[in-house]
This record gives C-alpha cells, structure tokens and sequence, in this order.
C-alpha cells in the first residue's frame, strides 16, 4: 500500500506531468490582459473631467479656466498613471523573471525596466506639470512651453512604455519563450513607435494596452509545472 501511494503521488508531481501547473511568468500574464481595463477607466475619468471642467481642450484653456481646471485635469492624470502602472508592473515582472532564470537577453531585459521606470516617471510629470502652470500669462495654456513639457510626457510615457514591450518580447524570444509570437509582437511594437513618432502621437494613447493585453495572452501560454 505504502509503495503504491508512493507511486500516485511521483506520477501526479512534477515529474509526472500531471500535478498542478503554475504560469511561468507569475501574476504578470494577468496583470497584462487585465490592463486595458486599467484605460477604459481612464476614457471614463477624461470625459467626465471634460464634463465638470467644461474645458474642451486643455491647448485651449485661458489662464482663469485652465485654473479653475486644474485639480480636475491632475485627479484625471493620477488616474492615467495608475493605468500605467497596472500594465507596467506586468511588464517588469516578466522582465525580472528572464533575469532570474539567467538565460540569455538578460542586459535586454534590464533596459526593458529603465524603459519602464522612464515611461511611470514621465506619466507622474504630467500630474505635476499642469499644477506648476496655473497663472500663466499667456493668452492659452497651449502657447505655453509648459504645454510643450505635458505634451511631451505624454508621448515619452506612451514611447517608452512601448519601447519596454518591445524590449520584454525581444528577451523572451532569446531565452526561448515563444520564438515567433515574441517576434510578431517585437516588429508590432516597433511598428507602433515608427508610426506614433511620425504622427507626433498619432496614436490614441490607450493603445499601449492592446500591446500590454497580446504580451500577457501570449505569455500564458508559456508554462512550467509547479
């Protein structure tokens, strides 16, 4: 009896094949296919943002209605950083886990992270950025070089986001992790920057999240036993 329970459970452990499975990557997959939700909350805040301020267009805003904005544009700013957050700490940890496992495209995958950190501290510069402009003297707050500095957050943010993706996706396919689907998304994302960078952000913003979602999906389907 004792042999033949031993038996059960060696065929049912890892070695068997047929105990328990665990995702490679952790909690990151989810937290990448979940992120898009992260963005359909954002799309909310800014419309109702939009709504309370009845600021249009912020490049529009005068000095009296860009103050009277203000706090309005930074809560829906916060709420744009914690989105990115949510699709970025996916990122990083499946960046993490290639350094852990000490294969090859590990110096790709720490310059995935910078990317990262760059790309949050960027997204936290337009929270600050539109506080630090209230009184300006000019006609718009879009003729203003603060605008030019939130303008560009934005477009670093979003570029470097995806830049990390691309960065994640190139270090997974050198360690093995689904060669071709790491490559399809590393030329998408490249394809991605080559246009929003010729269209000066030409793409919505939420978009990294399209990219964040295929990384994730992709990725759980990269598994190991427990």
């Amino acid at each position: 009896m004792t042999a033949h329970v031993t038996s059960n459970k060696t065929r049912s452990g890892p070695d068997g094949g047929r105990g328990p499975r665990r995702g490679r990557f952790g909690i990151a997959p989810r937290l990448l296919a979940t992120s898009p939700i992260g963005f359909v909350v954002v799309v909310v805040t800014t419309l109702g943002a939009l709504a309370v301020s009845g600021v249009e267009m912020l490049s529009e805003a005068d000095p009296a209605q860009f103050a009277s904005a203000a706090a309005v544009i930074a809560g829906r700013n916060i709420v744009y950083l914690l989105a990115m957050v949510w699709g970025t700490a996916g990122v990083v940890l499946v960046a993490r886990r290639l350094l852990a496992d000490g294969g090859p495209g590990r110096s790709v995958a720490t310059t995935a992270i910078a990317a990262c950190g760059v790309s949050l501290l960027a997204g936290a510069a337009q929270i600050a950025i539109p506080l630090l402009a209230i009184g300006f003297s000019q006609p718009r707050f879009g003729d203003t070089a603060s605008y030019d500095a939130y303008f560009g957050a934005s477009l670093i943010s979003i570029w470097t986001g995806v830049v990390a993706v691309l960065l994640v996706a190139l270090a997974a396919r050198a360690a093995g992790v689904r060669r071709t689907f790491t490559l399809v998304l590393a030329v998408v994302c490249a394809a991605y920057l080559v246009v929003d960078l010729t269209t000066r952000g030409g793409i919505p913003p939420f978009a990294i999240a399209v990219v964040w979602l295929a990384l994730g999906v992709g990725l759980r389907a990269s598994r190991v036993p427990a």
